[in-house]
């Protein structure tokens, strides 16, 4: 078993002002360390910070079997240049063969998320190894409570008083909870985190539950209360109520070209619907249509003015996502049912209000497009909202400092940091400090599209030859890595 390094060690240990301090312990994290692992340029100390378990951020901490990955296994490799990293390791992995279709290719399955958080798991075990040029990757069970550039250096400084100098910093926090609904509507009713299974199971199988959200996630906390037997009344509360979309393979791919797209945002919302259109006519699916403008969705985002953007996240937002984000075909299926039979419904409308009634919380619903109130009992309401950058929040506490002294800023509609399409964040001046960097979710009001596994690790791949190509760095001979300390991993990771 090896033990996690502690704040005061590592930076005696590493505190030469040449190595890449990763804050963050999830997918985006430990894509950048293995990328960085793998160059063949210049040998670099990297250590990650994360102060709970690794590769258990939010979309990997379920061990439910019926909360399934929302992309098949062919496409969430960890590396773009290995398209079939993850289905190779399903291949092998004994614990995957139970979930494994014999008449289906690998690539095209969909297959719990544990299976995932197993893959990352084994790509920590490699990253304990020096690579070949001797370039260490290096954990730290430790919370980094402040970043502080100065002339030539950055501090990472560390809830147990460590302060470890690095040459580069990078932002991997992932993503934010969800903002809490149980100050508003009763803590006693409310379950603000919905990965937290024994709250989830602590349910009475009879109870009427209340899902609030209906995207993948209320999918997910629907089939998981069936999974533990569950037979009362689950309804599922969203502004518009819609419902993700299946996940249907594309035979027939398209491509798009940028100077195909409008620029604005009205002409391009009605170009995709035209096309849309165009494309079913000819037998075609309007999959292959989100498909096809995946690869410029960040340069289409960049273009629209602050009133644009804005007005896409208002009105426009849970139209794209529903359709961009779809559901696993088995979940979809399973849904239909449950709703078919009744026992799930949809309801379109926003809370108004709640009191407490007996062992139930009734809440007050406003349909939409009405004054008409409904009266919602429910035994506990799950939030499903999606995640929200509340600096209140403790888990965002590291982010809401670095807000107030200025070293980042918010975006231009507050979802996350500004920062450039490169993913430096700009001050509170609009500076950017080249010795900062932020990867994944962090970024995703500046970029849209930087939360998928695909877009995460071709920022990956990217930041990780700027960061070898960097003079400080790469001025750094091939060597041995320190025998002083070792790989830290948490009890989880040292198997």
């Amino acid at each position: 078993m090896h033990n996690d390094l502690t704040g005061a060690t590592v930076a005696k240990a590493v505190n030469n002002g040449a190595f890449v301090a990763i804050v963050g312990g999830g997918f985006s994290a430990i894509c950048l360390a293995a990328h960085l692992h793998r160059q063949r340029t210049a040998a670099i100390d990297v250590v990650v910070f994360e102060r709970a378990t690794l590769a258990s951020g939010t979309a990997f901490r379920t061990s439910e079997a019926a909360h399934l990955l929302n992309g098949p296994a062919g496409n969430l490799s960890a590396f773009e240049d290995l398209p079939d990293d993850f289905a190779d390791f399903l291949a092998d992995d004994p614990a995957a063969a139970e979930f494994i279709e014999d008449a289906t290719p690998i690539q095209r399955q969909f297959v719990p998320r544990t299976l995932y958080k197993r893959y990352l798991e084994r790509i920590v075990a490699r990253l304990r190894a020096p690579s070949p040029i001797g370039t260490t990757v290096r954990f730290v069970r430790d919370e980094v409570t402040d970043v502080v550039p100065h002339d030539g250096h950055i501090d990472v400084v560390l809830r147990d008083g460590g302060v470890a100098r690095a040459h580069h910093a990078v932002l991997a926090v992932g993503h934010p909870s969800a903002q809490a609904l149980g100050p508003r509507l009763g803590e006693r009713f409310v379950i603000d985190d919905p990965w937290n299974a024994a709250a989830i199971r602590a349910i009475r199988t009879d109870a009427p539950v209340a899902v609030i959200g209906s995207g993948q996630t209320a999918s997910d906390m629907v089939l998981g209360l069936i999974a533990n037997g569950h037979t009362g009344q689950i309804t599922l509360v969203s502004r518009r109520g819609l419902v993700a979309q299946p996940y249907i393979h594309v035979d027939r791919s398209i491509t798009v070209q940028r100077d195909e797209l409008p620029r604005r945002l009205l002409p391009l919302m009605r170009w995709v619907r035209s096309t849309s259109r165009r494309l079913a006519e000819q037998g075609g699916d309007w999959r292959a249509l989100i498909n096809a403008l995946r690869p410029h969705t960040q340069d289409v985002w960049h273009g629209f003015s602050t009133f644009e953007k804005r007005a896409f996240l208002e009105h426009l937002a849970p139209f794209w996502h529903m359709h961009r984000t779809r559901l696993p075909p088995a979940t979809a299926v399973r849904m239909q049912e449950l709703r078919k039979r009744g026992q799930v419904r949809v309801v379109a409308g926003r809370i108004d209000g709640a009191s407490p009634a007996d062992d139930v919380l009734e809440l007050r619903i406003r349909r939409r497009g009405t004054h008409a109130l409904e009266r919602l009992p429910a035994a506990a309401i799950i939030n499903c909202t999606g995640p929200c950058w509340d600096t209140s929040d403790p888990h965002n506490q590291l982010v809401g400092r670095l807000l107030s002294s200025g070293v980042v800023r918010w975006d231009d509609v507050r979802v996350g940091i500004d920062i450039t399409p490169d993913g430096t964040p700009l001050d509170r001046l609009g500076r950017r400090d080249g010795r900062l960097s932020a990867i994944g979710p962090i970024g995703k009001g500046s970029l849209l599209e930087i939360i998928a596994i695909r877009d995460i690790r071709v920022q990956c791949a990217e930041l990780a030859s700027r960061l070898v190509r960097s003079r400080e760095l790469a001025q750094r001979p091939a060597q041995a890595p320190p025998h002083d300390v070792g790989t830290a991993l948490s009890p989880a990771h040292a198997r």
